[in-house]
């Protein structure tokens, strides 16, 4: 039986709801906040990165990034560097780094591994139907 136009709406919003749902209770699972999960996850992808750079990768304000930031940084997990302009550079410290390894490194493995189950070919699939849908609810929107 086909679905209507309104159910497969409740679907789609369902399933990006359930993926926000399971990164939050991984984050809650691992003993920190989603904001703290995020920063770690970003500077465990990039080797190190500004503020900036993970509000962009993350989609979270920069006032919730940043108050997470200081809190990482007193509990002695990150170290922040002056950048380029009023950017600061921040990277992990030994300790940051370690925990790292220990929480958010089998999360990257395993999305990783889940993504490669799928082919090639649903990948690509996968993200431009995302990509598209995105972009057509930003024009709809006036976004």
């Amino acid at each position: 039986m086909e679905h209507t136009l309104d159910e497969q709406l409740e679907e789609i919003n369902r399933t990006f709801k359930m993926s926000d749902d399971l990164f939050h209770d991984l984050a809650l699972r691992l003993g920190l906040s989603d904001s703290a999960f995020e920063i770690l996850y970003a500077l465990c992808l990039t080797g190190g990165c500004t503020q900036r750079d993970i509000c962009r990768m993350s989609y979270t304000p920069k006032q919730t990034i940043h108050s997470a930031l200081r809190r990482l940084e007193r509990e002695g997990l990150l170290s922040a560097a002056p950048a380029q302009g009023r950017e600061v550079f921040l990277s992990l410290t030994p300790r940051g780094a370690a925990l790292a390894e220990e929480r958010i490194r089998p999360v990257l493995e395993r999305e990783r591994a889940a993504f490669a189950l799928l082919t090639a070919r649903e990948r690509k699939e996968l993200l431009r139907l995302n990509k598209k849908y995105l972009e057509l609810l930003r024009g709809q929107l006036g976004l």
